[in-house]
C-alpha cells in the first residue's frame, strides 16, 4: 500500500510539474541515454520520424510513433520514456513529447536527435550504403523555424565572396558584419545564429581541408551542432557534407536553393511563361 500511494505520488508530481513547463520537456544527452542503456536500465525509446526513415536505421529497441500521433497512439510503457527525432526538426520533436505530456506521460527528449546518436558512432540498426548519401534539405521557411528552436545551430557559408578577400581561408563571423568588413546579409537576417563562413574570394575554390578543420574544432568545442551548409546552388553544400559524414559529422541540413533562396527571403522566383 505504502509502495503504491508513492508511486501515485510520484506519478502526480511529475505531471503537475510538467503541466507547469507549459509545454516543454526534459532533455536527455546521447551520452546519458547511453549510460542508461548500457546499465540494462528499463527505458522506452520512440523513434518520432516518419516510417521511411525509422526503417532505414534507429535506434534498436526503438518503437516508431511518428510525432503526430504521439497524442492518440496507445504506448506499451517501460521504465523512463525517451523519444526522439533526426535532430534538424526540433518543432517536430517537441510536438510529439507535448502529446505525450497531455497524456500524463512524462518524456525525454534526445538532445540532437538520431543523428547525434550516429555522430558518436553508437549501435543502431541501419547499414552502410546509398541509404547514407540521403542529404537533409531545408526550405528558408524551415530554415527560419529551425534557427528558432535549435539553439545549436550554425550557419556554414559556403558562398563566393563578393568584394575584399576575407583574410585567411575562414573566418568567423561573430555579428553581421564579416571579418573582412564587408556587409553579411546572414547576419542580418540571423542575428542570433552562430556563424561559420568560408567563403573563398571569388574565383577561388573552398579550401575543403580547412574547411574541415574548422569545422570538426567547432563540434570539439562545442558538441553536437546542427550545421546548416549554404552555397551558390553550385553543388559546393552536398561535397562538404559528404566529407564532413566522412569524419563522422551527422548532423547537417542543406539550405535547398542556396544563395537564391536566402536573397528571395522564401518568396518564390520569377517565372518565364512561354506561349
Amino acid at each position: 500500500m505504502i509502495v503504491m500511494r508513492y508511486a501515485h505520488f510520484t506519478f502526480v508530481a511529475c505531471a503537475a510539474l510538467l503541466a507547469g513547463m507549459a509545454g516543454s520537456a526534459f532533455g536527455i544527452t546521447v551520452e546519458e541515454l547511453r549510460s542508461l542503456l548500457d546499465r540494462k536500465q528499463a527505458v522506452t525509446l520512440v523513434d518520432m520520424r516518419r516510417n521511411p526513415l525509422y526503417a532505414a536505421g534507429h535506434i534498436p529497441g526503438a518503437i516508431n510513433i511518428p510525432y503526430r500521433m504521439c497524442a492518440t497512439t496507445r504506448l506499451p510503457l517501460s521504465g523512463r520514456v525517451v523519444t526522439y527525432g533526426d535532430g534538424v526538426d526540433a518543432e517536430a520533436a517537441k510536438a510529439g513529447a507535448e502529446g505525450l505530456r497531455q497524456r500524463g506521460i512524462s518524456a525525454e527528449i534526445l538532445e540532437g536527435g538520431f543523428l547525434a546518436w550516429e555522430e558518436l558512432h553508437l549501435a543502431h540498426t541501419g547499414t552502410k550504403g546509398v541509404s547514407q548519401e540521403r542529404f537533409h534539405y531545408l526550405t528558408y521557411g524551415e530554415l527560419v523555424q529551425a534557427s528558432a528552436a535549435n539553439k545549436d545551430l550554425v550557419l556554414v557559408d559556403l558562398r563566393a565572396k563578393v568584394g575584399e578577400p576575407v583574410p585567411g581561408a575562414a573566418a568567423m563571423v561573430v555579428t553581421g558584419k564579416s571579418e573582412s568588413g564587408g556587409s553579411d546579409d546572414l547576419g542580418e537576417k540571423f542575428a542570433d545564429v552562430r556563424k561559420l563562413s568560408l567563403r573563398p574570394e571569388r574565383g577561388r575554390p573552398v579550401n575543403h581541408r580547412d574547411a574541415m578543420g574548422k569545422l570538426q574544432g567547432e563540434k570539439r568545442a562545442r558538441g553536437h551542432q546542427l550545421y546548416v551548409l549554404i552555397d551558390d546552388s553550385d553543388g559546393l553544400s552536398e561535397k562538404i557534407a559528404r566529407q564532413l559524414r566522412a569524419a563522422g559529422i551527422r548532423r547537417i541540413a542543406i539550405l535547398a536553393g542556396g544563395d537564391k533562396a536566402l536573397k528571395r527571403g522564401g518568396e518564390p522566383g520569377l517565372r518565364t511563361i512561354t506561349r
